[in-house]
Order: structure tokens, then C-alpha cells, then sequence
């Protein structure tokens, strides 16, 4: 252990002069590894050397045989380098992966911070079946016997831990691919049920939290999201697009070319509208109650709320010039005739008008 703290930091220096490595030592990675494989070397001594305490004294003290003995030393020391190989490796994976987390925080990089944490989980899982594996080898066991075994009573426990393993894969490919991540906007439709938006909370390995726009938790197994398209409205892209349809009064036909034109116009001049993608405004339809013009573009926002600022001024805008050039929106109207009794000599009709509309607007 004296060698462990005294002698190997003198040697790794000497090693890494004779490569010329550049920087100052105690800013390099050779001196982080070295702090990190301290305790797990001390271990492993420790553990040799009583080991060897007990090989040589035990026999002798109670009547074991030597071969027994000495098997249940190399069994342990071959267990101890295991579990030191093992620690060490977590200790560099983890302060690694903090440097990495740290320098993509500074950068404002979420999206490769997320798959990182990511990464790391999948390195421990695979860390630990590798030990696992060692280990049993080390006491004596044999890993295709042990397998073999498993295979047997693991086809019960499969049939009905199937879903299970399902949303553990499924929660392993969504944290290493990261389709969405912990503040995203998602909506898909389960087949079980209506269509289902909000925020990402929580993506772990069995299953996902997401919270509605209604404050409701949904927590999902992650199998869900192997079955259905997610569309993740956080990672769109700054193309939103504009699509409505403004109705006008029949009676307003002759000046429909005219609003056209002037819907046109605020379109081209608008600077928030993205020119170089479609920009339509025709008459789309003509029927008995109303005229119906269609308009669609694409605008320039960074994200939901911007686009209903700027979806706002054009709807306004588009008001305004229906009104500027003598046309207005058209009223839906429910009209009832009845023609019972007297009313069916006087032929009367009995019109309902819209809520909220005056008695002088009423027909």
C-alpha cells in the first residue's frame, strides 16, 4: 500500500515525460485516473494479504485440507480483482461523464447532455452484467451451466415478464436514440385511447411521465412509444404554418377580389412571413350560407407561443381588411319554419337568430 500511494504516482509521471505529454499534472487525466484507482488497489492489497495470512496459518490451526484452503483464496482474490476492476471503472465512468455533463451545460447543449446521461446508464448496465459474469467464474461456477439453467424456468418468468422486458428495451432505445427528452412538447394517439399532449417529465427505463396541458400525470410505459408515431413539436423546426379560413357573407361575392388582393399584400409585406415557401389566398368555396377564402403560409417563430402572437395580428389583419374594403364575416343562422294551426293559413315563419346578435340584426 506504501508503493500504492508513493511509488505509482512517481512511475506514471515518468511514463508520461517519456510520451512528452503537454499541461501541467495535476490538470491531466493520467492524475484523475490515478485518485480514482487509489482505494480499489489498497483493496485488492489488503484483501492478498490476508488471504495469504489465512493460506499459510489456517491449515494449520484447524485441521482443513491445504487444496481446499488454497482454492477458497485464489476463488477470493480472483472475486476481489472483480469488484476493484469494477469500482474502478464506475469511478472513471462517472467522474467522465460529470466532465462531459459539465461542459455541455456550459455550452447550452440539452440534447447531447441528455443522450450522455444516457449513455452512461447503458455503460453501467453493461459494466455490471460483464462483472457478473467474472464474478461467477471466479467462485467456480460455470456461466453457460448457470444459462442453461436460466433458460429453463426463464421461459415461465418470460411469458409473463414479456412486457416487462418490452418497456426496459424500449426505455433503453428512447434514452440512447433520445426522440424526446425531459421538457419536450410530444402528442401521439395510444391505440387505447384519445390523443395524448404535454410536457415531458420523467423518460426512465420502465416507463414515461408526461403532464397534460390540463395538469393530469399520464405516467406510460415506454412499450407505448414502439407502437405509435411521436411527433415532437418542441424539435420542429421555426416553419410554423398558418392555416385558416375566413367566411364572407354571400352577398359580399363582389368584393371578394378586392380582400383577396389586400389579404395578399399583408402577406408579402409581412417580414415574419417566410417568402420562400407557399403563400396562398384564393376564394375556396361558395356555398348557401357563406364564401369561404382560403388562407395558408408559413411563419418564422421559435416556439408555440410566438407563432399564436404572430397568428393574432394576422387574423386581426385579415378582419380589419374585410371591413376596410365594405365586407363583413358571415353569421351562421338557424332558421325554423312552422306551420301548424293558424300559422299555416298566415303561412308565418318562425326564424331563431344566432345568440348575441341585436333585434335589429335579427332576420
Amino acid at each position: 500500500m506504501t508503493f500504492v500511494r508513493f511509488g505509482l504516482e512517481p512511475l506514471v509521471k515518468l511514463v508520461r515525460q517519456l510520451f512528452s505529454a503537454a499541461g501541467p499534472w495535476e490538470k491531466s487525466s493520467e492524475f484523475y485516473i490515478l485518485r480514482e484507482v487509489y482505494r480499489p488497489l489498497e483493496f485488492l492489497f489488503s484483501v492478498a494479504a490476508f488471504t495469504t495470512l489465512v493460506e499459510n496459518f489456517l491449515p494449520q490451526l484447524i485441521a482443513l485440507p491445504k487444496g481446499l484452503v488454497q482454492g477458497f483464496v485464489r476463488s477470493t482474490l480472483s472475486l476481489t480483482f472483480v469488484i476493484a476492476a469494477a469500482r474502478v471503472v464506475f469511478s472513471i465512468k462517472a467522474r467522465m461523464t460529470r466532465e462531459t455533463i459539465w461542459q455541455l451545460e456550459l455550452k447550452g447543449d440539452l440534447t447531447k447532455q441528455r443522450r450522455v446521461e444516457a449513455v452512461d446508464k447503458l455503460t453501467s448496465v453493461l459494466t455490471l452484467l460483464v462483472s457478473a459474469v467474472f464474478g461467477l467464474q471466479a467462485i467456480g461456477l460455470d456461466v453457460n451451466s448457470v444459462l442453461a439453467i436460466g433458460g429453463v424456468g426463464g421461459l415461465a418468468v418470460g411469458l409473463a415478464g414479456r412486457e416487462i422486458l418490452e418497456n426496459l428495451f424500449t426505455g433503453l432505445i428512447i434514452l440512447s436514440s433520445s426522440p424526446f427528452e425531459v421538457g419536450d412538447e410530444v402528442l401521439f394517439t395510444p391505440a387505447s385511447g384519445g390523443p395524448v399532449e404535454g410536457i415531458v417529465l420523467d423518460v426512465g427505463w420502465y416507463r414515461t411521465t408526461i403532464r397534460s396541458f390540463e395538469r393530469e400525470i399520464y405516467n406510460i410505459p415506454n412499450s407505448v412509444f414502439s407502437r405509435n408515431v411521436v411527433l415532437n413539436i418542441t424539435r420542429k423546426s421555426k416553419e410554423w404554418r398558418f392555416y385558416e379560413r375566413i367566411g364572407l357573407r354571400v352577398k359580399d361575392v363582389s368584393k371578394v377580389g378586392a380582400v383577396v388582393a389586400d389579404m395578399r399584400k399583408i402577406i408579402r409585406q409581412d417580414p415574419r412571413i417566410i417568402q420562400k415557401l407557399h403563400r396562398r389566398v384564393f376564394l375556396d368555396k361558395i356555398a348557401r350560407e357563406q364564401i369561404d377564402i382560403y388562407i395558408s403560409c408559413y411563419v418564422d417563430s421559435v416556439n408555440r407561443d410566438a407563432f399564436m402572437a404572430v397568428k393574432q395580428d394576422l387574423l386581426l389583419a385579415f378582419v380589419d381588411c374585410v371591413e376596410r374594403n365594405g365586407g363583413k364575416l358571415a353569421r351562421n343562422r338557424l332558421q325554423l319554419e312552422a306551420v301548424t294551426g293558424i300559422e299555416e293559413m298566415r303561412g308565418a315563419k318562425v326564424v331563431v337568430a344566432p345568440v348575441g346578435l341585436s333585434a335589429g340584426e335579427r332576420l
